[in-house]
This record gives C-alpha cells, structure tokens and sequence, in this order.
C-alpha cells in the first residue's frame, strides 16, 4: 500500500484562481448522547444530525494574482458561497480517486497576510468556510 503525504494533495476553491497549500477541518462530527436505562449496565446512544467542521485554506500571498482577490473577498464575507475540492495525487502529482467536494461553503473569514520585518517566511493568507454538506 502507498502512504499519502501531506503535499500530494490540491485544494481548490471553486471561483478563485489558483490551488491552495494547507487545508485543516472539514471533519464530520454528530453529538451523541448516553441514555441509560434504570439497572442497565449499557447506555443507548442518541445521535443529533452530522455537522462539518469549519474549513480553513491558506496559501502564500502572490501579490499580481492575490491583491485583486483578497480586496474582493473581503466585501464578500457572510455572502459569498462557493465549494472546496480536495484531491489526491500520486507521487508523480497527477491525480488519483475520486476528489472530496465540500458544497455550500460560506466565506465566513479572510485572514490577511501575516507582516514581520524580522522574518523570510513566506507571507500567507487564509480563507475560513462553513460547509453544509460533503461528498465524494
């Protein structure tokens, strides 16, 4: 069996040029809760809806491509809804099974690049969004 590593993915926002390099949550979760009977020694298990987890994307800030971006996306947090695709790659980067689509996706916060004078890391810039639903 071949390992993934964590480069051998694409994240892309739909509308948005260009891929981005970090991804996190996206994670399903439901709320359960333990119901116990008098004298039992097993709970039942309730279960509220699935929900996913906030979304976060961030890449490093490419001023000709990202100035225009960034200045439009700002007027469109709480407005704009767009999807988030995540696709695996081989180790040759082309692309394997089937991607995760991550639909109806509320910007709900643009992160502006980091500044310090001190520093030569890459300057970077995140998206948050709220998803409604996934598939793959």
């Amino acid at each position: 069996m071949t390992k993934q590593a964590q480069r051998q993915w694409l994240v892309d926002v739909a509308g948005i040029e260009g891929h981005f390099s970090v991804k996190q949550g996206g994670e399903r979760q439901a709320d359960v809760s333990e119901i116990w009977d008098g004298g039992s020694l097993v709970p039942d298990l309730l279960s509220g809806p699935p929900t996913t987890s906030n979304i976060s994307v961030t890449r490093p800030y490419d001023f000709p491509r990202d100035q225009a971006i960034l200045a439009a996306l700002r007027q469109q947090v709480g407005k704009l809804v767009t999807s988030v695709t995540v696709t695996a790659l081989d180790r040759d980067m082309n692309v394997i099974g089937t991607p995760t689509t991550y639909s109806d996706c509320l910007l709900m916060k643009v992160g502006e690049p980091e500044v310090n004078a001190a520093q030569s890391d890459a300057s970077t810039f995140d998206l948050e969004f709220k998803a409604r639903s996934v598939s793959n």
